[in-house]
């Protein structure tokens, strides 16, 4: 099934109706600094080329957020950093709530500094679904994957995050580190 192309008035309806969503997506996993320019792009790339074949709203957005995902995998060391400020710094409360309360976690702190060490592809299904509240549909949709494995990788990436959440919490007497064994990243190998 061929894409359809967005020029002229397409181009302007998708930017209105979809930037509101990229920006907050964007803005919320890296900064406003670094979210304005990468919002602009998703847009450049997405009227240079083909879109998505179902050219429904819902769709729409997927498509632009898998865009935005994409570029934001540029910047993981900027949200790594982001996440780990907002928890050394005691303003992660709003951030980690939606967090907190999927990983039944006592302390923002300790759930941020975990997040920060999930690898990027784990922290884009968390975040899609917890942060932006999409559907597991939507997210599966954003990152390329079937809903049943996105529903078993958002299984795995809670149980790691709750571990990972659980270890820094013991650590507290101490800052952990991404070499602390229960903070590598998922699936790395100990030495």
């Amino acid at each position: 099934m061929k894409g359809v192309f967005f020029t002229g008035p397409a181009a302007v309806r998708l930017y209105d109706d979809h930037v509101d969503a990229v920006h907050r997506y964007l803005t919320r996993r890296l900064g406003v600094e670094h979210a304005i320019p990468l919002v602009g792009e998703t847009f450049v790339i997405a009227v240079s080329g083909e879109g998505p074949p179902n050219n429904t709203a819902e769709m729409e957005r997927s498509w632009l957020l898998g865009i935005a995902t994409g570029l934001l995998h540029r910047h993981d060391d900027v949200e790594e950093e982001r996440l780990a400020a907002w928890a050394a710094d005691g303003t992660a409360r709003d951030a980690a709530d939606p967090l907190l309360e999927t990983v039944a976690a006592d302390s923002e702190t300790a759930v941020m500094r975990a997040a920060a060490t999930l690898r990027p592809d784990d922290r884009d299904l968390l975040f899609l679904t917890v942060w932006e509240g999409y559907p597991t549909q939507t997210a599966a949709r954003v990152v390329g994957l079937s809903t049943g494995a996105t529903s078993s990788a958002l299984k795995r990436v809670r149980r790691e995050l709750r571990k990972r959440a659980a270890t820094v919490s013991k650590n507290t007497k101490r800052s952990p580190t991404p070499d602390d064994p229960g903070l590598r990243p998922s699936g790395e190998e100990t030495s």
